[in-house]
Parts: C-alpha cells; sequence; structure tokens
C-alpha cells in the first residue's frame, strides 16, 4: 500500500473518530465501537481495495490489545 494511500486511511479514521469519540480523549473502546463507522466511511472514499472488514477488526482488536498491555506496563 501506497503512503498516500495510508496518509488517506489514517486522516478518514481520525476524522470519525474525532467528530463521534471526541478522539484523542477517548477510550480504546470508544475506537472500537467505531470500527463500522471508520469502515463505511473508508468505503465512501473509495479506501478499501485489497482490504476486508473482517481483517480490519482483526487488526484494529490486536492493536488495541497491545495499547492496553503497553499501558499496563506503562510503556
Amino acid at each position: 500500500m501506497d503512503e498516500i494511500r495510508k496518509q488517506k486511511i489514517k486522516q478518514s479514521m481520525i476524522d470519525i473518530l474525532t467528530k463521534n469519540v471526541k478522539y484523542p480523549d477517548c477510550s480504546i473502546q470508544d475506537i472500537l465501537g467505531q470500527l463500522k463507522n471508520m469502515w463505511l466511511a473508508l468505503e465512501e472514499a473509495n479506501l478499501t481495495d485489497g482490504l476486508n472488514y473482517a481483517e480490519f477488526c482483526q487488526h484494529a482488536q490486536g492493536q488495541a490489545m497491545f495499547a492496553s498491555i503497553k499501558n499496563s506496563f506503562g510503556i
């Protein structure tokens, strides 16, 4: 995936989170609760080619678990 597309995906997700859960002042659970909304925004922007929703959710949940572990160890 090229860098420009990655940046567009990231910005689209940040926009949804900022609008819906006041990102970055939100919890990991708040973010996970927005997966469907983020996916729909990516679809609307034609940024889902080569991606699928199940893998998107799996990746997000894995990253959330990693972040929780880091937080619990103070890393």
